[in-house]
């Protein structure tokens, strides 16, 4: 045993499940961390003699003799972060007061997991949980606190300390499905990151709204420190406060720093609070919440949102002038109004766009064409476009890319039909300033056009289909090709590579002339999965003089890499050997 050893690292080790029942005799043990140790059952026996701990990360309470709570007692020094886990299995509140957390002044971070992980949600009997809370009270002087997996319907009397009202800075509940109400507003005036999920009963975000705190006038401002909320799965959740109606925030101040807001499934939600420092905001089915209800957010820098719930109603683009960033389910969801009520600006800050859907450039093809020009005319400065699971498009969107002389970036990915050009006049991408082409999970497609001579990137994977490459890339300087087994060759004139990455593509079987020239001068190259080039780049092979100077080769030897997944497979097959 390492008596000595002052600092033990365990870390990630997802399989450890016990921890060796000596480590009790280390009495010089100062540190020990065992975050993402998933499988730990129980912490080892009397681990309370290990008094000159200042750091255990993870405590898993099991009810064998000298595993339970209680052992906290005497670990005095504990500080920064505790993560108590499997409190389910304390089987007295006396022995969740023995904990004695509220003596740990030096811990910061407190986490209450009732199950083994942090995801796991709370057993139908309730027992003795809310009693167990209002045991584990820690320091009122607390900065994070999470709870996970609690089965009560009350929070306790100590979450409404009105120290930690000054002092609480981060809260997380999760998991706890019959919660009603979060803690009164005091709690929440310290508040600059609060996330909430899974809580199945919360109807009301902040029930107590005239709550007086001594140096906080929580009557008048409701968060006014929050930063950053994030809602997640709270299927009864309607509104922000008691006195609000279900459409509208309440005429109080609410939420006067929040500068990041995510809702993911909340469908009762009708409304976003008028935060006037909102930069980020990111909405996903939440089917109540009318898409006019964001049009006031002028400080959106990122708007991010998806569902059925704006189908019908025109987006507001005009009133997003400092936007960065936009992600939406489909180009239907852009309608924009009449044209007496639209300004023709472009929205010149917009950056990069998102389309993720399987509609998402349905509803543009029965838009008629000066409305997609006016589409096109707003996104005229966007430099990054991003397309994912559009099971719509089968050829390229050659009319929608019109105007976009900016895009620099342009990712496709999961497009399941997507096979090539539409009509033979379909040769070239109409991007002349396109840097990086991204495509990945198209297995349909056969052919990519031809593009701005000034790409710089191109990465293409799991295309099985695809035939060919595009021929004019001499500026090409990365090339990255994973699971394209339909490609036999790469195209000639790839005189500027630095980087090539070619993984599982068995029907390339050798380099074109000028990239064999080229091989001497790369930085990096990696073939793994294509048996015919491997041979040609081993020792002996005809390639192996030219790749010699490359820095940085990862190219395994054929019947090594074959030897290797038929051993992984053997112990799949047989995992007792």
């Amino acid at each position: 045993m390492l008596y000595n050893l002052q600092s033990l690292r365990l870390n990630h080790c997802h399989k450890l499940r016990y921890l060796p029942e000596g480590i009790r005799t280390m009495k010089n043990l100062h540190h020990l961390y065992l975050f993402e140790c998933d499988k730990l059952e129980r912490m080892p026996p009397k681990i309370s003699q290990l008094s000159n701990l200042h750091t255990l990360t993870s405590f898993v309470v099991d009810t064998g003799d000298g595993c339970g709570i209680d052992q906290l007692k005497d670990l005095k020094y504990l500080s920064h972060r505790l993560e108590l886990y499997n409190l389910i299995k304390v089987e007295s509140v006396v022995d969740a007061k023995e904990a004695k957390l509220y003596q740990k002044k030096n811990l910061s971070e407190l986490s209450l997991c009732w199950g083994r992980r942090k995801y796991h949600g709370p057993q139908d009997d309730v027992g003795n949980m809310e009693e167990v809370l209002e045991a584990l009270a820690p320091h009122s002087e607390i900065k994070v606190l999470e709870i996970h997996g609690y089965g009560g319907t009350k929070f306790s009397s100590w979450m409404m300390h009105s120290q930690m009202c000054q002092c609480l800075r981060k809260l997380i509940i999760f998991n706890c499905p019959k919660c009603k109400h979060l803690p009164s507003a005091p709690l929440l005036v310290s508040l600059e990151y609060l996330s909430l999920g899974y809580m199945d009963s919360l109807t009301i975000i902040c029930k107590d709204t005239d709550v007086e705190v001594e140096g906080c006038n929580a009557s008048h401002q409701i968060f006014p420190k929050l930063k950053r909320m994030v809602l997640e799965n709270l299927p009864e959740l309607e509104r922000w406060t008691e006195n609000s109606t279900a459409g509208e925030p309440h005429s109080l101040v609410m939420f006067p720093l929040l500068e990041e807001l995510s809702m993911y499934a909340c469908p009762k939600v009708a409304s976003v609070p008028s935060s006037p420092v909102l930069e980020k905001l990111r909405i996903m089915e939440s089917y109540s919440l009318p898409i006019s209800s964001i049009a006031h957010l002028t400080t959106l820098s990122e708007l991010e949102f998806g569902g059925e719930f704006i189908r019908s109603a025109s987006m507001p683009l005009g009133s997003w002038l400092s936007l960065v960033k936009l992600s939406v389910s489909s180009l239907g969801d852009m309608m924009l109004p009449p044209e007496d009520q639209q300004s023709h600006r472009p929205l010149e800050t917009l950056r990069s766009m998102w389309l993720s859907g399987p509609n998402c450039f349905e509803t543009a093809s029965t838009l008629s064409k000066s409305h997609l020009l006016r589409l096109r005319e707003c996104f005229g400065f966007v430099e990054e476009l991003c397309i994912s699971g559009c099971d719509e498009l089968v050829h390229w969107p050659m009319e929608e890319l019109q105007n976009l002389t900016r895009l620099r970036f342009l990712r496709i990915s999961s497009c399941v039909k997507l096979k090539g050009k539409g009509s033979p006049s379909d040769k070239i991408l109409p991007l002349p300033q396109l840097e990086m082409l991204s495509i990945y999970n198209c297995g349909s497609l056969r052919y990519i056009p031809e593009v701005a001579a000034s790409l710089d990137e191109l990465v293409i994977g799991e295309c099985t289909c695809l035939m060919a490459l595009p021929s004019n890339v001499s500026k090409l300087r990365v090339l990255r090709i994973q699971g394209c087994n339909g490609l036999k060759t790469l195209p000639n004139g790839l005189t500027s590579l630095e980087q090539v990455t070619i993984e599982r593509c068995t029907g390339i079987e050798k380099f074109p002339q000028d990239l064999l020239q080229r091989l001497p001068a790369l930085k990096s190259l990696k073939i793994v999965g294509c048996p015919n080039l491997q041979r040609h780049c081993r020792q002996g092979g005809e390639y192996f003089h030219l790749i010699s100077s490359i820095p940085h080769k990862d190219i395994p030897a054929a019947e090594t890499e074959s030897g290797r997944m038929n051993q992984t497979f053997l112990k799949r097959l047989m995992p007792s050997c």
